[in-house]
């Protein structure tokens, strides 16, 4: 049975306060039924609550947030995964001081799935364009129209090819069981919707 399935009342408000602590009763019921249904703890970090826009009702949305860890996690428990090599391309052309100093193209991932009386490939691409989380820089309270790795997001700049990697490994893992990661966004995929929402009142991560 999953973790979350023994929590009594006093660990629930645990996790209220911490890693849920912007949801509201409904959001949280949503997020603890989720948790349950893919036997995630929250109290391990293996997921948590991220409300976006959380000023304003009518763009208001929560995301359940989970780690690279819970996703294979969730991915051994089909009894029918095997992990598989990642890589990543570089491009000298692409290296910026600001954006991107290691030069990062994209991460290829493989993960093998067994179904039907064999092991299938799933490989799936992750560009670092798309994933890397660039906030604007501003001067003088004014923004310049250019953009750096947010600050907030050190790993990405202290281990960029790990945090690619990730990105690309959770793509391949909800597209080979789609249905068991439905609803599930993981957290190094989402660093640059997090860094963007600052500006709009949304909190940083618990």
């Amino acid at each position: 049975m999953g973790a979350l399935t023994t929590l009594d009342g006093k660990n629930l408000d645990l996790v209220r306060r911490t890693v849920a602590k912007d949801c509201d009763a409904a959001e949280f019921d949503q997020f603890i039924h989720i948790c349950r249904a893919v036997r995630l703890d929250p109290l391990r970090r293996q997921s948590y609550a991220f409300v976006f826009n959380k000023q304003d009702p009518k763009k208001r949305q929560m995301t359940i947030v989970t780690s690279i860890a819970g996703y294979r996690a969730i991915a051994d428990r089909t009894g029918a995964y095997r992990p598989g090599p990642t890589e990543v391309m570089t491009d000298v052309t692409m290296i910026d001081a600001a954006t991107n100093p290691r030069g990062i193209s994209h991460a290829i991932a493989t993960v093998y799935k067994h179904s039907h009386g064999e092991w299938h490939e799933v490989i799936e691409t992750a560009y670092w364009e798309e994933f890397a989380p660039l906030k604007e820089v501003w001067q003088d309270n004014q923004p310049t129209g250019k953009f750096a790795l947010d600050a907030k997001k050190d790993g990405w700049r202290r281990m960029p090819r790990v945090m690619i990697e990730k990105c690309a490994e959770a793509k391949a893992l909800r597209r080979a069981w789609p249905d068991d990661f439905a609803g599930l966004a993981m957290e190094d995929e989402i660093d640059r919707a997090m860094t963007m929402a600052v500006g709009d009142g949304a909190n940083d991560i618990p």
